[in-house]
């Protein structure tokens, strides 16, 4: 009896301790879920907000909008076309174009709140007054149906040039991009092409190589993802697709704003160990603009190292980069599914250069997985003739959310003739001539 009495304190000084442990812990979890809950809800608001807005943006704007144009003062040139006489076009375009003035008047969303991981009561009111202006524009347009002929093909006011540029320089500087869309489905599960499009027409590229395209699929709606991307831009396309699953196919696209002609589309060789996973194949246009034909090699490569050097090993050889019709200038680009220092990638830099380290005072930025980027897999190499003028890496919330890759934009300026000492040279912007086999960071 008299040990029970000794015991007793210490076991409810224990329950105590443990009672309390655990009140503090459910404290803490209902906070840490309070919070996460509130920035989770923050994020998707925000990005609900972004995309309607960045929907609204492409679909009345057009994508050939030049970036000083307004967009307002588009519509009402839509509204006062001869073709947009009918089911009271012109009302609507009024006051759809004066819903999007408001909307530009309100503080802008995409840059300011993409960073910002909760939204502050400020910007709160200002993302309100945003999506109630877009709202606006919606409603105006709702059953509205559209003049013969794309808006997008009505030009818009004269806008001052950014910078003035001659002809002869227009004509030889391209902007390529690559991009994995990853099926187009997002890292929020959305399946949304038109997302893809946005951040595609928000960087102006010349010419897109696209890797993991849905057509026809049913997990994806059954659309043709190459095609409506396309279409909504306003580029031509070329798909060929790696893999067909019944009526669906899957595979890669190069799009276009010039005249394109496709030269080789195949499958890459496989390891008969790999054969049960998915194939690989790789795409080849030449893209034509007063008078140069840039060749496009377009290819996504295995997961699988020893199969990766094998593709490699096909693309350097004679029916793709070592092929006489493939003279310089020439650019490689794609998923690798590979690292800078891995050996697909050195084996690559003996030909051809890697366009992050060849471009001086530029710091090689990562592209996989899209919202925390740990590794560069997306790839553009060059080759002799080429000029690297500039590299981006966008990651803003809509990229980051888009897909689990980042895209790659990299302008290159074609030059008229290769550097001296040999058909293997290339030059940076500052005009050092470097060697394929040695890539500068």
């Amino acid at each position: 009896m008299t040990l029970s009495c000794q015991l007793l304190p210490q076991i409810a000084t224990h329950e105590l301790v443990r009672v309390i442990v655990t009140l503090c812990c459910g404290a803490v979890a209902s906070l840490t879920a309070w919070f996460g809950a509130g920035r989770v809800l923050d994020d998707r608001a925000r990005q609900d907000l972004a995309d309607r807005w960045a929907e609204a943006e492409l679909c009345l704007v057009g994508p050939g909008m030049s970036s000083g144009a307004r967009p307002s003062g588009r519509l009402r040139a839509i509204a006062m076309a001869p073709s947009a006489a009918k089911s009271g076009w012109p009302e609507r375009c009024a006051t759809a174009a004066a819903a999007l003035d408001a909307a530009l008047a309100a503080p802008p969303i995409y840059a300011e709140l993409a960073d910002v991981p909760r939204l502050t009561p400020a910007l709160s009111l200002a993302a309100d007054a945003r999506a109630a202006a877009v709202d606006g524009v919606w409603e105006a347009l709702r059953g509205a149906k559209l003049p013969a002929g794309r808006p997008g093909r009505v030009e818009p006011p004269p806008a001052a040039p950014e910078e003035p540029r001659s002809p002869a320089a227009e004509s030889q500087t391209f902007r390529v991009m690559t991009y994995n869309v990853h099926s187009c489905v997002g890292m929020d599960g959305k399946v949304s092409p038109s997302r893809i499009a946005r951040i595609i027409a928000r960087h102006r590229p010349d010419i897109v190589s696209l890797q993991e395209l849905d057509v026809g699929r049913p997990r994806t709606g059954r659309v043709d993802q190459a095609a409506r991307i396309g279409e909504k831009l306003g580029m031509q396309c070329c798909f060929h697709p790696a893999l067909r699953i019944g009526d669906g196919q899957y595979g890669n696209a190069i799009l276009s704003r010039d005249a394109m002609r496709l030269v080789k589309a195949d499958w890459l060789p496989r390891l008969r160990a790999q054969r049960p996973f998915q194939p690989r194949a790789a795409l080849w246009v030449a893209v034509e603009r007063s008078g140069y034909a840039l060749q496009v090699i377009n290819a996504h490569l295995s997961l699988w190292p020893k199969e990766r050097l094998l593709q490699v090993e096909a693309l350097l050889g004679d029916e793709w980069l070592g092929h006489a019709d493939c003279r310089p200038p020439v650019v490689l680009c794609g998923d690798f599914n590979a690292t800078p220092g891995s050996s697909v990638c050195r084996r690559l830099g003996r030909r051809l250069l890697d366009a992050q380290r060849v471009l001086a005072a530029h710091r090689p930025l990562r592209t996989w997985s899209g919202r925390y980027p740990t590794h560069r897999i997306d790839h553009v190499f060059v080759g002799p003739r080429i000029e690297v003028v500039s590299i981006e890496v966008p990651n803003t919330e809509l990229e980051k959310i888009a897909s689990d890759h980042l895209p790659v934009i990299v302008e290159v300026r074609i030059v008229e003739h290769a550097a001296p000492g040999g058909s293997g040279l290339a030059r940076n912007t500052n005009g050092q001539a470097r060697q394929p086999g040695r890539t500068g960071k």
